[in-house]
Order: C-alpha cells, then structure tokens, then sequence
C-alpha cells in the first residue's frame, strides 16, 4: 500500500513539473527561432498575387501537398526556380530550360529525385535551368520565354513538358490578355493572416521541425505498410484533368472545369501558345523541344477519343520544334512487363511519378 502511495506522490510531482518544462520548452524554442535559426519553416513555396502565382526567390521549405506521401524538402534559388539547394559547378554558357507543370517541379519529391534533378547529376556540361511551377501551362511558357528573351538569357536548348492537364488549365485557368501577361480567370483567395499565424510564422520554429519530422516518420510507416500489404493498388480509371483522352466529350463539355473555352478551345489555345514560344525560341537561336508522357489512366485506357501523339507531332511540325520526344512506348513497355506497374511508375492515390 506504501507503495501505491510512493508512485502516486511520483506521477503527481512528474505532472505538476510538466507546465514548467513547457514554459522552459516555449522559452527557449523563442530563443532559438529568434536569435539562432534565421531561416522561416515553410511548408510550400507558392507565391500568390491576386491574379497570377509563382515560386518565392530564395526560399526553404518542407512542402507536403499530398496525403499519401513524406514532406519533402523545396530549395528555390534567387531567380524563383526549384533546384537542389547546391551550388552548380556547370558552366551559364551552355543552358538548358524546362517549361513545365507539377510533373515537371517534382511534385511529391525531393528535387534530387524528380527527372530534371536526376538529368542534372548525368555527366554533361549543360546548366540546367528549371522554371516549372505547379499548375502552369502554355499561356505562362509563352510569357517566361519572353522574358528570357528580353534578359538576353538564350539558351542552347528548350524543353517544353506537354501535359496533359494542360487542356483544361487553358480552358478554365488563364484569361486572354492584350499584353501577353498571365492572368487568372479566378482571383487568388487571400492567405488569412493574424496574429497567431504571423507569430507561429517567426516563433516556434523547434517546435514545427519536430511537427514535419514526426509527420514524416509515421507517413512513411503507413506508406511502407501498405506498399508491403497492398502491392496490387487499384488502378484508377479517370484522372480528371486528363480524362477527355480516353471519355466522350459530349460527357465533358459541359463540365464547368472546362468553361469558359471548352475543350476544343484550350486544344487551340495549346497550340497558339506553344508556336508563339517556338518562335521565340527560334529567335534566339535555341533548340525547342516536346516532351510527352502518358498519365496513368492514359496507359489503363488508352487513347480511344484523343490522340495526345498525334496532337503533339501536329504541334511540333506546325511550329519551330525541333522534335517530339515521345515517353508513351517506354511507359507502355514497362506496363506490359511489371504487374506493379502503377505502384512502380506513379504515386499511390496520385497520378504524379515516383522516382
């Protein structure tokens, strides 16, 4: 019975002791954010305005966007473009540049596991130059590569990632503008601020790093769990973004994703935007690519009411391209041989790669 008693005088002194090693904790968690670890604990890098949106310059941080899968780390350098947070030893005199969306960023990855950071660890001597933002399209490569022509920055080669989600960001996302300059149908909704957010924003920096980690460790419990229980996921059969491949238009059409320019429309917009970018590209005297993969609905289904092949070899000999380089085949080849095809080439629960 004494003894009972000794343990429950020790717990209650070990939880009376509690608020003050939270207050100890909260104290020094203030010094360090505030004194020693000048760097803010972001969890994205996205820059909104009120009718357009891009990568911050110089910017840190652990993005997690997506449920089934760890927060990964997102280094920007000081002209807004993702990179692997290192210094290039590869000579400027020799560039490379890929326009791109999500896929192209690395979306769900660490940058030294997308394809354009793996392209950079190959041995050549081309500084590759990434200006791929997440949820861009033809309208905004059209503007960035005429703002690379006006800053005299040419490069050897161009690389345009044709996507298929692009359809519908040219039909519904982006307005047609006198100026040339991307901007937003819809106005960006406002980040809420306040005190309690700008203070956690300064403050409680160990106390967020140890959040991401945490966050991280039992994410990769659960994805190492069902990767080793449920090898053979269900593959989906419609992606939305990229579903008018393989679904009657007439089902689609009048989706309200696809308004104001409807699906034919964001085709047309596609293909203007992409002979204007090819023409700068020729300008300055640049080699302009076409990249194309399927989706993973694309490879389930295949193509029955739209051609993406076709389409972008259409493009390709209508404008400045130099060639189409076309991924279908590999991507088909590797379904064919691997029954985990889905779970090897794509995220679970998401259409974007793994590495």
């Amino acid at each position: 019975m004494n003894f009972l008693k000794s343990k429950i005088r020790s717990y209650k002194k070990l939880l009376s002791l509690i608020p003050i090693y939270l207050f100890f904790f909260i104290i020094g968690d203030l010094i360090f954010s505030n004194f020693f670890y000048d760097k803010p604990v972001k969890y994205g890098c996205m820059k909104k305005y009120e009718y357009f949106f891009e990568l911050e310059k110089n910017c840190n941080a652990h993005e997690k966007l997506i449920s089934g899968v760890s927060s990964y780390k997102v280094y920007t350098n000081s002209e807004g473009h993702r990179f692997s947070g290192k210094k290039s030893n590869k000579s400027k005199d020799q560039k490379v540049i890929f326009f791109g969306a999500s896929y192209t960023y690395g979306w769900g990855l660490d940058y030294e596991k997308t394809f354009v950071g793996i392209l950079e660890n190959f041995e050549h001597s081309y500084f590759i130059k990434n200006f791929s933002v997440p949820s861009y399209s033809p309208t905004v490569f059209y503007y960035q590569a005429k703002q690379i022509k006006k800053n005299n920055d040419f490069p050897e080669k161009i690389f345009l990632v044709l996507d298929q989600s692009y359809v519908m960001k040219e039909a519904s996302q982006w307005k047609k503008t006198n100026d040339g300059k991307p901007r937003l149908l819809k106005k960006n909704e406002k980040n809420k601020g306040g005190f309690w957010k700008n203070f956690r924003h300064n403050n409680l920096k160990i106390t967020r790093l140890i959040s991401i980690n945490i966050n991280s460790f039992f994410r990769n419990i659960k994805h190492n769990f069902i990767t080793k229980h449920e090898s053979n996921n269900e593959v989906p059969t419609a992606s939305f973004w990229a579903d008018f491949i393989h679904t009657e238009w007439s089902k689609l059409n009048q989706d309200e994703h696809w308004e104001p320019y409807g699906i034919e429309g964001g085709l047309k917009r596609i293909e203007e935007k992409i002979y204007k970018t090819s023409l700068i590209a020729k300008e300055m005297n640049s080699e302009f690519y076409i990249i194309i993969y399927p989706w993973i609905d694309t490879l389930q289904n295949g193509q029955k009411y739209f051609n993406w092949e076709d389409y972008a070899e259409k493009i390709c000999k209508n404008s400045y391209c130099t060639k189409v380089i076309n991924l279908f085949s590999d991507f088909e080849k590797y379904k064919l041989n691997n029954e985990n095809w889905a779970t090897d080439l794509y995220l679970r629960d998401d259409p974007h790669w793994t590495e």
